[in-house]
């Protein structure tokens, strides 16, 4: 049995089996998951590590903790769940705003958040917009799909 790979490590395996600016994986052990193409510049997400990878030229750069949705994966409208596949960013929202904007409706409503406030889950700082680039993920536009700021 081989060695159990780093977090690192597997980060680039993942980044080998997602396309464009983003894409979402799935844990290993899903078999119905098949890799579409190969990011080296774009961002990956690894839905078992809770960890977005920043790839350039083919390598990891950066890392960030990220949380998909709780209800799981899909792209059934509706289903607040998180779309598999390869994406690409539809609209950056938020530029020229502060650190802990609150945005609503994708709007910037005035309110600034310190970090870590306690009881609240708003959208703040930035968002990015995804779209699917696949039939399986065709919807992710439509419903709202994000990769935004929170107040942690």
């Amino acid at each position: 049995m081989p060695a159990p790979l780093s977090q690192a490590a597997r980060l680039i395996q993942l980044a080998g089996a997602a396309f464009a600016v983003f894409g979402v994986l799935a844990s290993c052990s899903r078999p119905d998951y098949e890799p579409t193409a190969i990011v080296k510049d774009g961002a990956v997400v690894s839905i078992r590590d809770q960890k977005m990878a920043v790839m350039r030229h083919g390598r990891v750069v950066k890392t960030y903790p990220v949380s998909t949705s709780k209800f799981g994966l899909g792209d059934k409208k509706g289903s607040c769940r998180t779309p598999l596949g390869a994406h690409r960013i539809a609209s950056k929202i938020g530029s020229g705003q502060p650190k802990g904007m609150v945005f609503k409706s994708r709007k910037p409503t005035g309110e600034c958040v310190a970090p870590n406030s306690p009881g609240r889950d708003p959208i703040v700082t930035r968002i990015m917009w995804l779209e699917g680039l696949e039939p399986r993920n065709r919807n992710a536009h439509s419903r709202l799909i994000y990769i935004h700021g929170t107040a942690e």
